[in-house]
């Protein structure tokens, strides 16, 4: 059996895509959450969560909910809050 070049490049860029979508899946599961809970810690976005959360009234979706930032601020007049965030693994299906 005879293997080309083109056949052995091939096989190496199918082995890198796979091994790179095992990279960015990793990160984006256990890197980029923790960014962005950091991110979002800093002083201006919890003053801005302070001024604005505490405004909802009733039945509240909150799309991206991440590590739950904004439920302290939620006031008494919140009824329920209905959150969603994108990903299969967040909510709990495979």
């Amino acid at each position: 059996m005879k293997v080309s070049v083109a056949d052995v490049r091939v096989e190496h860029a199918v082995k890198f895509a796979d091994f790179m979508k095992w990279v960015l899946g990793f990160y984006a599961r256990r890197v980029l959450p923790y960014l962005i809970n950091a991110a979002m810690k800093n002083k201006e976005a919890t003053r801005l969560r302070g001024a604005w959360v505490p405004e909802a009234r009733g039945r509240v979706l909150e799309i991206g909910i991440g590590s739950g930032l904004n439920f302290p601020f939620y006031s008494s007049e919140v009824e329920c809050v209905f959150c969603c965030w994108g990903t299969a693994r967040v909510s709990g299906s495979t």
